[in-house]
């Protein structure tokens, strides 16, 4: 939820719960800005890892293979029809929906009933295609990464990214569909050189989890990194999933605001007259941040006694008698409590 943008959401549910509770956060993957978020509402977290940070499941076997664009579809074709007829899942990955839809259409030509899942479709229409996949009753799923995380499919054999990720989280979780609770697993990953800039990651990814690098996948990142020193070629940064959050746009931020109004006079409570404040998302905020905000608050404060005091000095040297009223007052206060007390 962090990485797709939800963080000033998650931010909002925690400022309206309770602060002594429990938190837990499980991840597959966990890159560092994604770290730095956590840490922003976790108080001082035990961290359990299991197995190594950022590595995929040794009990699936991984094949990276580099080709052109134009030969990745006959391949697929030659995969499926050696997996087509084993009692297991088949799922393929692809980037786009567009391109989940063409591939769909073009492998149901040849025969293949598939079912085609993204986040282009209504949610009935997902939860449909996804209750069929695991019903067996098309053992073929086209989609796009909204099916990497979350997906827990018995007996989901095999994984195929025929659109190669763009970030090593991406492609862990993608083969992270396959082989769970025990079993075994397969996934081929087709790399073009134009997707050269992405094959570093995963060179790293095959070589943490102990599986065979081909040669092939060697000379394409050498390849990549002597073009980046002659200057063929511009550096690449991937920083996974990064988004930017759902946020309401002027006329729904003015129909909340006259919601919270109509809602304040009928429960006879001022309503937000500007539409900002309790509309606004509250923010995380680090530690720096929030130390900076102290010390301003701490100076407005000051800053109000300040006046405050020299109000009381004005009032006394105007009317004597205030002085002895104030004193009167402050006597009366402390018997109150010391009778109490």
């Amino acid at each position: 939820m962090f990485d797709m943008g939800f963080e000033p959401q998650i931010a909002r549910i925690l400022a309206n719960i309770r602060p002594d509770r429990q938190t837990v956060l499980f991840s597959a993957t966990f890159p560092k800005q994604i770290e730095s978020l956590a840490k922003k509402i976790l108080i001082k977290p035990i961290e359990i890892i299991v197995g190594k940070r950022g590595s995929t499941c040794t009990n699936v076997e991984q094949f990276v293979e580099v080709r052109e664009e134009s030969t990745k579809f006959y391949r697929l074709l030659e995969i499926l029809g050696q997996w087509t007829t084993k009692d297991c899942g088949i799922l393929i990955f692809v980037d786009k929906q567009n391109e989940a839809d063409e591939l769909f259409k073009e492998l149901f030509k040849l025969g293949h009933h598939c079912l085609v899942i993204h986040g282009g479709q209504d949610q009935e229409d997902r939860d449909f295609a996804i209750s069929d996949f695991k019903a067996k009753l098309r053992n073929i799923l086209i989609s796009t990464s909204v099916c990497a995380r979350g997906l827990d499919v018995k007996d989901l054999g095999l994984v195929i990214n025929f659109k190669c990720p763009n970030h090593m989280e991406d492609y862990v979780h993608r083969v992270g569909r396959t082989g769970r609770a025990g079993n075994k697993g397969v996934a081929y990953t087709f790399i073009s050189p134009d997707e050269a800039h992405y094959a570093e990651e995963i060179l790293r990814v095959l070589e943490d989890s102990g599986q065979k690098i081909p040669q092939d996948l060697k000379a394409l990142v050498r390849s990549y990194k002597e073009k980046l020193e002659s200057g063929e070629a511009d550096k690449f940064k991937t920083h996974g999933y990064w988004g930017k959050g759902f946020k309401f746009d002027n006329v729904e931020k003015e129909k909340i605001s006259q919601v919270r109004k109509e809602l304040g006079k009928a429960f006879g409570v001022n309503g937000n007259e500007n539409g900002n404040g309790s509309d606004s998302e509250p923010e995380v905020k680090g530690k720096d941040e929030e130390d900076s905000n102290k010390t301003k608050k701490d100076q407005l404060t000051q800053l109000k006694k300040q006046k405050d005091e020299e109000k009381r000095k004005m009032l006394f040297s105007r009317d004597p008698k205030a002085k002895q009223l104030a004193m009167d007052t402050g006597m009366t206060a402390a018997k109150v409590i010391k009778i109490t007390y």
